[in-house]
């Protein structure tokens, strides 16, 4: 019997209870694959999509996992009369050699910051050597925004250190807190939280488009871009809430935005909070920067009035 830690459990069960991006994925898959077609999915986690392609007529399906889900998707392969199309091959994609190229990619490798479980990697050495030339992909683009947001004072203090916790702290326990103030007052420290609780605070300018990355001819790992946003209300502006949008196919795609997802979406928000907040008028522009370096394997923003 295979046994599954418990946190890998919750993983699969929060994707598979996330109904609106798993029918999103077949549903691409299934305009995408073509009948005959070789598919590799990269990441298969329960095989959810390589089922998928298979049934839309993929002649072979390499289900790759590096994961110790793996024995248990062959499992469901073989449990829905699909083993003798899919393949499961463990190990990770970067690692491993296939017997010939696919035609499609189908890969949900998305973190809760959208490039941190090395897409961009994957999809370029899955090109380099693993796919045709011309293959598709699913999804076949991201692109990644982040939205200016006033956090109510209460909450920020809970991740940074506020001039208004120091005082309450010194009230409290009789200690001058004030060097706790002198960190880094450029700094972005980086939060996760749920959906829910992103969606309640206001937004002081509508999302800016940070970058928009062909997943189906990129070949570098490296990337930036950035956008001007204008603000539309007074306030202090005091996080940025990133959010992730996928192209999976011609009629589909999928967002993860706060304020338009449904309580079903499984990705945490990704917020960089201001250590110092920045007072901001209606009228003001604002230049939100974005990188994601594969050397480090981190994701920056950088925010600033534009000129």
């Amino acid at each position: 019997m295979t046994t599954l830690d418990a946190t890998v459990v919750q993983l699969h069960t929060r994707m598979l209870n996330d109904q609106p991006r798993t029918q999103r994925f077949l549903s691409a898959i299934a305009e995408v694959v073509r009948p005959g077609d070789v598919v590799v999915d990269i990441g298969t986690g329960t095989g959810i999509l390589a089922m998928a392609a298979a049934k839309a007529g993929a002649r072979k399906v390499y289900a790759i996992e590096a994961g110790p889900v793996g024995p248990i998707a062959r499992k469901l392969f073989a449990a829905n009369g699909l083993g003798d199309t899919i393949e499961l091959v463990e190990g990770y994609s970067t690692d491993i050699d296939l017997p010939e190229r696919a035609d499609v990619l189908v890969t949900e490798t998305f973190g809760n910051s959208p490039l941190s479980e090395e897409v961009l990697e994957i999809v370029v050495d899955a090109r380099e050597r693993l796919l045709k030339p011309g293959a598709r992909v699913v999804p076949g683009s991201v692109r990644v925004f982040g939205t200016p947001v006033m956090v109510p004072p209460r909450e920020l203090g809970e991740f940074v250190f506020t001039p208004e916790c120091l005082r309450q702290w010194q009230s409290w326990y009789g200690v001058d807190f004030t060097p706790l103030g002198s960190v880094d007052r450029n700094a972005l420290l980086t939060h996760w939280l749920d959906r829910s609780k992103v969606a309640d605070w206001p937004a002081l300018a509508p999302a800016a488009p940070l970058i928009d990355i062909d997943l189906t001819a990129i070949g570098n790992a490296r990337v930036e871009g950035s956008g001007d946003v204008p603000v539309e209300k007074n306030g202090t502006l005091s996080g940025i809430a990133v959010h992730f949008d996928l192209r999976l196919s011609a009629s589909v795609s999928h967002s993860t935005d706060a304020w338009q997802s449904g309580p079903d979406n499984h990705w945490l928000v990704p917020i960089y909070f201001f250590v110092e907040p920045m007072e901001v008028r209606r009228g003001d522009v604002l230049r939100l920067s974005y990188s994601y370096d594969p050397a480090d394997k981190e994701e920056w923003i950088d925010v600033r009035l534009a000129d």
